[in-house]
């Protein structure tokens, strides 16, 4: 395995109780350089995860506190985890990373050597864009504007990262069932202007926010004036 010493992964789990055939993830980590990834994961159950501790540990597995989401379709358990990636000593410095979310169902099926040299052939985010007729639209002052959807599943790079924490701290407004979030148009740098948003209330089809909020917070919302970027 030639590896790029600088460039690493991020596993980031959202699991239950406990990981599915936690025996395949062991063998998936077992032959991967120790500073060519770090995985944290985020339990709904913490007890139960906790005794497993050890196996986590074991396959360089990180705990982080445990969010009860109480709205946002799951996001708060997601920003637990990225922030916490974040402000890790393993993802400072140069080289790229990359941050790979993963459900607790999910099983690798290529060997860590491939998924390494895959994800990081490039510094881009990877994220499955839906069919624009799937987007939720609104009008606002006159223009036509999208949410754009996506996977829920998705990898993220440096800044995308970034840009989803940040979104979810300044862009969500109510801490209760009926939550509302705001929506930053795209900038002229083609990424999310946070300065400049739309409530999320503005548009049609509600969906879960993990289906929006990556692109939004990232990249912005869509609109014509910025269709050749899209």
């Amino acid at each position: 395995l030639a590896l790029a010493p600088k460039d690493k992964l991020i596993f980031l789990f959202l699991l239950e109780d406990s990981m599915l055939r936690p025996d395949i993830w062991t063998n998936f980590f077992a032959d991967a350089p120790k500073d060519s990834y770090r995985g944290f994961a985020h339990c709904s159950i913490p007890f139960q995860c906790s005794l497993n501790m050890q196996s986590y540990l074991d396959m360089g597995i990180s705990l982080v506190p445990t969010q009860s989401w109480f709205g946002g379709c799951e996001v708060w358990p997601w920003w637990v985890l990225v922030k916490a990636a974040l402000a890790s000593d393993f993802v400072a410095g140069e080289g790229l990373r990359k941050f790979i979310f993963v459900e607790a169902s999910t099983l690798p099926i290529q060997p860590f050597s491939f998924v390494y040299q895959t994800l990081l052939q490039s510094d881009s985010n990877d994220i499955c864009f839906s069919p624009s007729d799937e987007w939720a639209s609104g009008k606002v002052e006159g223009k036509d504007l999208a949410l754009v959807k996506h996977h829920t599943w998705v990898v993220l790079n440096r800044f995308g990262a970034e840009s989803f924490v940040h979104g979810w701290e300044v862009m969500f407004e109510k801490p209760e069932w009926n939550f509302v979030w705001r929506a930053p148009r795209m900038g002229t740098n083609g990424f999310a202007n946070f300065s400049d948003t739309v409530s999320r209330n503005d548009f049609n089809d509600w969906r879960c926010n993990l289906e929006e909020i990556f692109a939004a917070f990232i990249y912005g919302m869509y609109e014509a004036r910025v269709d050749k970027v899209w």
